[in-house]
């Protein structure tokens, strides 16, 4: 997914939904409702949908991926 999102300096609609790991755009919309996402998404104006800062999900997905590797080196084996 990272070699995607590379390419625009924005991420929106479903590939935004996919990258923050929502079911579904509607699980999305309640999530950014419930203030639960944990990126800076926002609108724009005269368009359609959430967007946010490819550079701000990339960071998201590194710090939740450090966090597991963390947990992971933790557990006994």
């Amino acid at each position: 997914m990272n070699q995607q999102l590379l390419g625009s300096p924005l991420i929106g609609g479903s590939d935004l939904q996919r990258a923050l790991g929502y079911k579904s755009y509607a699980a999305l919309y309640r999530a950014v409702s419930g203030k639960q996402v944990q990126v800076n998404v926002f609108r724009i104006p005269g368009r359609r949908g959430f967007f946010a800062r490819t550079e701000d999900v990339l960071n998201w997905l590194d710090r939740i991926s450090a966090k597991e590797d963390q947990t992971e080196a933790r557990l006994p084996s």
